[in-house]
């Protein structure tokens, strides 16, 4: 046996906020979980279209309990404090409360969409992964004429390097999406 100290860990429902591994605190904080339906539903949305679009899976399911540490809301309250009923266009007011609301939010996910890729290029390469990749998000709007959101897109573009045995130069391979 390993002279090493061990920490044991345990799930238990009387010992609460108890921790303070900072692998834990993290992992507690985001709470993002896919399962085999969203991924079922990521390959099936995106298989016909030339881009992969990640915004429902990233806001609603992965990121959506990532609190912010300016504000101590959730991503999910953020994203619930923009949705409709959305004001009458001659709601000046109200539209300009909204407007601020919104760039808060895109700051907001631009901020972890960072975060994840720092997180996830890591994880990556701690792996032996030679990919990196890309989440374009140019920010959501709002569509006073239609009362939409409009930008609702993260597109996820992927770069893989491969080393043949011909050359010591990585081939690369790039998924960006297609302009139409």
């Amino acid at each position: 046996m390993s002279s090493r100290s061990r920490t044991l860990n345990e799930w238990s429902e009387t010992v609460k906020d108890e921790t303070n591994e900072e692998l834990f605190i993290e992992a507690s904080r985001a709470k993002g979980f896919l399962d085999y339906k969203d991924l079922l539903e990521t390959h099936y949305l995106h298989r016909e279209n030339d881009v992969v679009n990640v915004f429902d899976l990233l806001v609603k399911t992965l990121l959506a309990n990532t609190v912010s540490r300016e504000t101590d809301r959730s991503l999910a309250e953020d994203w619930a404090s923009i949705q409709p009923p959305f004001p009458d266009q001659s709601a000046i007011d109200h539209i300009a409360v909204l407007d601020e609301q919104i760039a808060n939010f895109n700051d907001e996910l631009a901020n972890r969409l960072t975060d994840l890729q720092t997180k996830a290029s890591e994880i990556l390469g701690k792996f032996g992964y030679n990919v990196a990749f890309d989440l374009d998000f140019q920010g959501i709007t709002y569509n006073s004429t239609d009362k939409t959101l409009d930008n609702q897109e993260i597109l996820l573009r992927v770069e893989f390097f491969i080393l043949t045995r011909t050359t010591t130069k990585p081939v690369q391979f790039t998924s960006v999406p297609l302009l139409r």
